[in-house]
């Protein structure tokens, strides 16, 4: 599964969790579709939180 994040903003962040349910990882990729977290992607069980300076998404956590 791949999520876009909105454009960027100044303070904006968030907070992802793959359920261990899904069995399936996700990358998230910024609106253009360049990757923040690419392949293989966060995987079932983790989290990670994106944080935005105004001009860039930053993994500010990514749990291994």
């Amino acid at each position: 599964a791949t999520i876009k994040v909105p454009v960027e903003k100044d303070g904006s962040w968030f907070w992802f969790h793959c359920d261990s349910s899904s069995g399936h990882a996700f990358v998230i990729q910024t609106s253009s579709g360049s990757p923040i977290i690419g392949a293989p992607g966060l995987d079932v069980g983790k989290s990670a939180l994106l944080v935005c300076d105004g001009s860039q998404w930053a993994v500010a956590f990514q749990q291994a």
